[in-house]
């Protein structure tokens, strides 16, 4: 019978009658609290894993399919130190150099292409799993 009493006294600004429950206090509180942190976590673990990682990982693909056989031991860093140097003109390119240079090529479209598709395909997942929380 308390529980009732205590229950009809309380009202907000628009009569309605609030439930004991759903009160503001130290437990709503603490949820507000564990709700955002949780989010706020989420939304990191998920840009990174969108922003970071599968572009890392399609990179990684991407060079594996463009440089095979021989080609699979080249340093990419060396190679597009290479491109600078040509672009530069402090280094004329052989034959050899250039070959690899339009592999270079090549693999730049390609991982261009894939990041923009992985890349849409996470904001839209995104766009996605912000509607349904």
């Amino acid at each position: 019978m308390t529980v009732g009493v205590a229950f009809a006294r309380e009202t907000t600004a628009m009569g309605h009658r609030i439930s004991p429950e759903y009160r503001d206090g130290p437990a709503f509180r603490r949820y507000m609290l564990f709700l955002a942190l949780a989010a706020l976590s989420i939304a990191g673990l998920w840009g990174a894993l969108i922003n970071v990682i599968i572009p890392l990982h399609v990179q990684q693909i991407e060079f594996a399919h463009h440089f095979r056989g021989a080609d699979a031991a080249i340093d990419l860093q060396q190679l597009i130190g290479l491109k600078a140097q040509i672009a530069s003109g402090r280094v004329a390119p052989t034959a050899e150099q250039q070959r690899l240079l339009s592999l270079l090529a090549r693999f730049d479209s390609a991982r261009a292409a894939n990041l923009s598709m992985i890349l849409s395909i996470g904001v839209f997942m995104t766009m996605l799993v912000q509607a349904c929380a």
